[in-house]
């Protein structure tokens, strides 16, 4: 049904001329509000009329559809959030729960949990990546991550679309520390006790830290030679591995599993890594307390449980291993993911371009690379 149109009402208000027009109210009724139109100097009352018709009609208030929204009852950002948190987040890895939460209450709830949803658009989380941006406390992949964690919560309504051009900040790139075969010598023959062996493990197998604290002495097939790994940690709680990639049995040479019966010594039960308590070990306590420590007396550069990690693919990468097996074993989901975990030293690869030829002019030619000289 159409509605009755309105001009507002122009009047002059100190230096301003104000116009007065009437909103529509969650109860469908009219509420007049008035609205500053321009500054009395510089323009006539007739000019200030033309401009508030303008204005009333880029508001759409004579419109049906702006009753209609008007009198949909508003739903916060914070009212959303509650909502995902509820059926979307709980079923989220312990990690991501941790990481999101905070985020949410950090950044997200300050700025957002009293704004209608209906007001958060391309415009206003633009204007809120430059101040987290300005602002200078968060890393660019710190923002992202902040905004992914927005995104989701968005996407749950539908509210995010293609469309929009955020510009979120350029991710530096920094590898990420690896550690070399010498490294994890000297680092394994320096440890002691339980971190002894899981230091050797983490640098034979790549289990990730969480999958390593997660095994049960059961998980050791000493007849197969391998582990199964199905479970992971994450603090003190222990789920299923990160993907499903991860549910997987990697093989271990003969000395890692003479090293693991003889730590065990005859145990068959338990937790193969645990804390004075018995609980499952932490990661971010193990870097800290134990493996830096470590590393600072055998002044080798800093470096965390995951660059045993990167160090095992690298190796297998070097070591010639075919791929889908490397991806099979440390449980990645792609060959890319894999790629990203492959670091190789300035003294490999200029041992590897010599052999090649490409460092000595009208040097050797590899022979795998002879019948394509041209003569």
């Amino acid at each position: 049904m159409a509605r009755s149109g309105q001009n507002g009402t122009v009047e002059a208000h100190g230096r301003w001329y104000r116009v007065k027009v009437y909103e529509d109210g969650p109860d469908g009724q009219r509420v007049g509000k008035w609205r500053s139109v321009c500054p009395i100097k510089g323009h006539t009352k007739a000019k200030a009329k033309r401009m508030a018709k303008e204005m009333i009609a880029a508001m759409g208030i004579n419109t049906d559809a702006h009753l209609v929204k008007a009198c949909k009852p508003v739903v916060t950002f914070a009212q959303t959030a509650k909502v995902w948190e509820s059926d979307f987040l709980s079923k989220m890895r312990p990690s991501s729960q941790n990481s999101a939460r905070y985020i949410m209450k950090k950044h997200l709830l300050p700025r957002f949990g009293e704004m209608p949803l209906d007001d958060i658009n391309a415009k206003v989380v633009r204007a809120w990546i430059t101040d987290l941006d300005n602002a200078g406390k968060l890393a660019p992949k710190s923002i992202s991550n902040v905004w992914k964690v927005l995104k989701l919560v968005l996407e749950q309504e539908e509210r995010v679309t293609r469309t929009w051009k955020l510009n979120l900040p350029e991710i530096p790139y920094k590898e990420q520390r690896w550690f070399t075969q010498d490294e994890i010598r000297r680092i394994v023959e320096a440890a002691k006790g339980q971190y002894k062996v899981l230091y050797h493990l983490l640098g034979v197998s790549g289990l990730r830290a969480g999958e390593a604290f997660g095994l049960h002495v059961e998980d050791i097939r000493f007849d197969r030679g391998s582990i199964h790994c199905t479970r992971s940690t994450f603090k003190h709680i222990e789920g299923p591995v990160k993907t499903k990639a991860g549910f997987r049995d990697v093989p271990l040479d003969p000395e890692a599993i003479q090293l693991l019966r003889d730590y065990l010594n005859g145990r068959r039960t338990g937790r193969v890594f645990q804390t004075s308590r018995g609980t499952p070990l932490v990661n971010g306590t193990v870097n800290v307390e134990q493996l830096r420590p470590l590393l600072k007396r055998l002044k080798i550069s800093h470096g965390t449980l995951h660059s045993f990690r990167h160090a095992r693919v690298s190796h297998l990468r070097r070591q010639g291993v075919p791929d889908p097996l490397i991806k099979k074993w440390v449980g990645h989901s792609s060959l890319r993911m894999t790629d990203a975990y492959t670091h190789f030293d300035a003294e490999y690869e200029q041992k590897i371009a010599a052999e090649c030829g490409l460092l000595v002019p009208n040097g050797p030619i590899s022979p795998k690379l002879k019948h394509k000289q041209v003569a």
